[in-house]
């Protein structure tokens, strides 16, 4: 068996690393134990959430990007210390889209036929202002609807800014559902960034086999 004494992944200059091998509210406990013998003929595999300091236009290239390097220190069964370093680690980066959205607010679970609000933020990521429209698409059997203008225009978003949009929908069948889907068409560039599902949400039987008159107004 071999004793670690050291692993650890020491990231790049515009780079910083998680640590995802540690058990939750501990500082120093592995998930691998407190024991940090490594016995003959096991695998272990260690895990790291990297995320870069800067944005991904300004590191340069996103194909073969060196995110850093592991370093590995143990002692045999006499003593003896032995090292390894790798070098750089390459990674493929996703290039930032332009146009980001992330839902901030939504239910975990809503009653059938009442409807609730998702809030979702809009980044514009580029170094263009945007004027946007929201599209709610239509999709047949869906489970949740959408209640409100299906074509909305908004105000003028400046670029690296954001803005929050609200929308509301109306739960039709129970169980988990999907939300969505969703489009944004910036009427300057005229692109357009479609977003089949942006969450889910649970819809539960009224209680004491009640109901609701429900409507549901789409207007273009």
């Amino acid at each position: 068996p071999m004793y670690l004494e050291v692993v650890k992944f020491d990231p790049a200059a515009n780079f910083e690393a998680v640590n995802l091998n540690k058990l939750e509210n501990t500082e120093e406990e592995s998930v691998f134990g407190k024991e940090k013998l490594f016995v003959p003929r096991s695998t272990r595999q260690y895990l790291y959430k990297i995320k870069p300091l800067v944005p991904v236009q300004a590191v340069g290239k996103t194909n073969n990007v060196s995110v850093g390097k592991m370093d590995i220190v143990w002692r045999s069964r006499f003593g003896e210390r032995g090292r390894i370093q790798t070098g750089q680690l390459k990674a493929v980066i996703p290039p930032m889209p332009e146009l980001k959205i992330s839902v901030i607010k939504c239910p975990g679970s809503a009653q059938l036929e009442e409807a609730f609000e998702i809030t979702c933020l809009v980044t514009n990521t580029s170094n263009q202002s945007m004027r946007l429209r929201s599209i709610l698409e239509r999709q047949p059997g869906a489970g949740v609807l959408w209640s409100g203008i299906t074509k909305k225009i908004h105000n003028e978003l400046p670029s690296k800014a954001s803005m929050e949009v609200v929308f509301r929908l109306v739960p039709v069948i129970p169980g988990l559902q999907n939300i969505g889907p969703l489009s944004f068409v910036d009427m300057l560039s005229n692109q357009k960034k479609y977003i089949s599902k942006i969450g889910q949400v649970f819809v539960e039987h009224l209680p004491n086999g009640t109901s609701t008159q429900g409507f549901l107004h789409l207007t273009s």
